[in-house]
């Protein structure tokens, strides 16, 4: 294999076949990219996506027709292996311009358009970008590990170890590009696919070398006194790590019942308040109400925000607003009627006095973005 050694128990036909048709179905995936027109607007719409799943098809057909030839076994093996250095290869081209990038600190363009909105009208994937930009150290730094992963993919030793680094980050931008439905979706699975392909190609060593390690033994046994011994402490282990998570997952809940972050209702978000109506005179001027998911909230009253707490009973609808750090005389009680998903009316009491106005939804930035048509998994 010049190079990729491959353990004897490894050599099967199963496993050789297994590496070249994973990598070559994930190499598909990027290799679709290339030479094909995209649509109009995003480029991350279903009718791109189907082209992939189409060229997925052709390489499978194209490898399980080798199962005819007479060496079948040989040239899946250099298949796999030519499939193995095209992910390497492709993979370090798209990396080596956003690396160079980074080191220059011209990757992350702080935008001072975005500085001047406010983070209610931020896109989310626009607000991540800006918080990488604020810091010039942080670009060179992740300028600085992604030249050390490429140059750990330029040789076939060390690509594993950078494949392997570079997971976690593919994860992340994956994710972040499906919770965002960004139109580099595309982009990303390629990315991801050429990563994939250089550790499946190599899955065979990596089992065969996890099967051969050994460590010292602490406590002289014989050979099935220390299986036994093995055995009962690898179970211990896990019901050790299993009984300190349900442990954190009981405080958790108990910390996140008593301040509601686990309590969904319709008026979490942002309000603009109208028709404010009292017979307090001294009442404030609420133009905003903001209700987080959990007991807290604001009140904006005059460019200023003044906290408070409420609760919120969805069966009765009914609303209880107390505790305003620098209002301590409101104490707001009463009920909720929903006109419509953007308009809420409230009739209560503060004290003794009666209160009513009417609250009309601000979208979110986010709100926003989900209620966009034309992008993937819309």
């Amino acid at each position: 294999m010049n190079g990729i050694e491959i353990p004897l128990k490894a050599k099967s036909f199963s496993a050789i076949y297994l590496s070249a048709v994973g990598t070559m179905l994930l190499l598909a995936v990027g290799l679709s990219r290339i030479g094909f027109q995209y649509q109009a607007g995003c480029a991350d719409t279903l009718e791109n996506a189907s082209v992939i799943f189409r060229n997925i098809g052709i390489v499978a057909l194209i490898l399980l027709g080798l199962n005819f030839f007479k060496n079948f076994n040989k040239n899946l093996d250099k298949l796999g292996l030519t499939s193995w250095a095209l992910c390497r290869y492709l993979l370090i081209y798209a990396f080596v311009p956003e690396t160079v990038n980074k080191l220059m600190g011209i990757h992350y363009k702080y935008s001072f358009f975005l500085a001047n909105e406010r983070i209610l009208d931020v896109d989310p994937r626009n607000l991540i970008w800006q918080s990488y930009a604020t810091s010039d150290n942080l670009e060179l730094l992740i300028g600085i590990a992604q030249l050390l992963i490429i140059l750990m993919l330029i040789f076939r030793r060390t690509s594993l170890i950078g494949a392997l680094l570079l997971l976690p980050v593919m994860l992340t931008n994956m994710s972040l590009a499906v919770a965002f439905k960004s139109c580099s979706l595309l982009y990303y699975a390629t990315l991801f696919s050429y990563n994939i392909g250089i550790i499946f190609y190599q899955l065979p060593s990596i089992i065969n070398w996890v099967r051969r390690q050994s460590f010292p033994k602490v406590i002289d046994f014989n050979k099935k006194e220390y299986e036994l011994f093995s055995g009962s402490m690898n179970l211990i282990k896990i019901m050790v790590v299993i009984g300190f998570m349900t442990m954190y997952l009981t405080s958790v809940n108990r910390y996140g019942n008593f301040y509601g972050y686990f309590k969904d209702h319709p008026l979490v978000g942002i309000w603009k308040v109208d028709s404010l109506c009292t017979q307090t005179s001294s009442f404030p001027t609420f133009e905003k109400l903001i209700l987080d998911k959990s007991i807290e909230g604001e009140v904006e009253v005059a460019d200023s925000t003044v906290k408070f707490r409420y609760l919120v009973d969805t069966l009765y609808n009914q609303i209880e607003l107390y505790h305003f750090h620098d209002y301590k005389q409101l104490d707001l009680k009463g009920k909720y009627k929903l006109i419509d998903s953007n308009t809420v009316e409230y009739i209560g009491r503060n004290q003794k006095d009666s209160l009513s106005f009417r609250m009309k939804k601000i979208p979110t930035s986010l709100e926003k973005l989900n209620t966009k048509k034309g992008i993937l998994f819309d």
